[in-house]
């Protein structure tokens, strides 16, 4: 039996679109490190992700993990980063700043929610 030497693969990060993944994986491969891509399935490549997470945005239905040899993991986090990766783990690219227009949304809605919880107490005394 002739056996070839197997390189280990690490997960360096999980991209939600397969276009960057792509980009990504060929910045890598431009500096001379193998980079692989594979599609998986949200649910189970980012485990512990709410499925409430992004309310009013469809759930996502795959991710696009990007593997690279582990002896080359370091230089392909250099080669990411200088191309626009946030270093995370699961990360698209550099995250805009928040805005506050979440918090408000959510502030307004508990404030309709506790007008409706007390008109309707007043209504029915």
């Amino acid at each position: 039996m002739q056996g070839t030497d197997e390189v280990a693969l690490v997960r360096l990060t999980v991209v939600r679109d397969a276009a960057l993944a792509e980009r990504w994986r060929d910045a890598l491969e431009a500096a001379g490190i193998e980079a692989v891509v594979e599609l998986d399935d949200a649910a189970l490549a980012l485990p512990g992700r709410s499925p409430l997470v992004g309310i009013g945005a469809p759930p996502l239905a795959f991710v696009y993990p990007l593997s690279v040899p582990l002896a080359d993991r370091d230089r392909a986090a250099a080669v990411l980063i200088d191309a626009g990766w946030n270093g995370a783990t699961e990360g698209d690219r550099r995250a805009a700043p928040a805005s506050a227009g979440g918090a408000l949304r959510g502030a307004l809605w508990a404030l309709v929610a506790a007008v409706v919880v007390i008109a309707w107490r007043v209504a029915t005394s």
